[in-house]
């Protein structure tokens, strides 16, 4: 909100909005007038140029994160791993905004995956090796789990998400 103030022949601007104060003082109201509206203007569509976090991290770049945080708690190699392979279950959509990634988007991948074969055993890298099979409940489960953590790990940093991942694996826990 802005309020000018006459004193001794001038008019001097106080300008209070989003948090951004601004004076200034001018020698005709018509400048001062003028100066307000185009201020307030500016300031209304700083949002514009402000987009939320939510908006600018991709999922690649939150497993990213998590990783970091693991490694600066000290966590072992193998949770930062869990982590990890996170990026290649979830590939199709590591370049996603994560506010994109709806409920809806995630339970439809989750029950693709329920039906979608995965090599068991083998030797890595060695073609003919291992079998083919349906991963098991508890593998869907944790590979959610740890998503939901990847999620959790961006909420506790300020970013205003819901944590779908974890909303997914309360469903896929009621289900059979």
């Amino acid at each position: 909100m802005a309020t000018i103030e006459e004193r001794a022949g001038k008019f001097r601007v106080q300008l209070r909005k989003k948090g951004i104060e601004i004076y200034k003082t001018f020698s005709n109201i018509e400048d001062a007038e003028l100066f307000c509206s185009w201020k307030e203007d500016i300031i209304d569509q700083m949002e514009v140029f402000d987009p939320d976090m939510k908006d600018l991290i991709t999922l690649e770049n939150a497993i990213d994160l998590k990783v970091k945080t693991l490694k600066e708690t000290g966590k072992n190699q193998r949770t930062i791993d869990d982590v990890l392979r996170m990026k290649g279950y979830f590939s199709y959509m590591l370049n996603k905004s994560i506010c994109e990634i709806t409920y809806d988007y995630l339970l439809k991948k989750a029950q693709e995956m329920m039906i979608t074969q995965i090599k068991h055993g083998g030797v890595q890298g060695k073609e003919g090796t291992g079998t083919m099979k349906l991963p098991s409940r508890s593998t869907i489960l944790s590979r959610f789990n740890v998503l939901g953590g990847v999620y959790s790990n961006l909420i506790s940093d300020g970013v205003n998400i819901e944590n779908v991942p974890y909303k997914v694996l309360s469903y896929l826990k009621t289900v059979g």
